[in-house]
């Protein structure tokens, strides 16, 4: 589940600003579509897991743990 479709407009415009042009354009990756990317961003925002405190944080996915919120 990626939760794109719950996104607000003005967040779904600022993932696709910045993160589908750094992806296609910036890293030469255009072979992914506008829609692939935002899905990938929407399971990362949905699963993904903050660690760590202060100035040492990182979000990270595992699939153990994302799995405990689908039945």
């Amino acid at each position: 589940m990626d939760h794109v479709d719950d996104m607000a407009e003005e967040e779904r415009e600022m993932w696709e600003e910045v993160v589908v042009r750094l992806i296609r354009e910036g890293c030469g990756f255009a072979r992914y579509t506008p829609s692939e990317i935002l899905r990938a961003v929407g399971v990362f925002l949905t699963n993904g897991v903050n660690q760590g405190q202060g100035a040492v944080n990182s979000q990270g996915l595992y699939p153990t743990f994302s799995f405990i919120s689908h039945r």
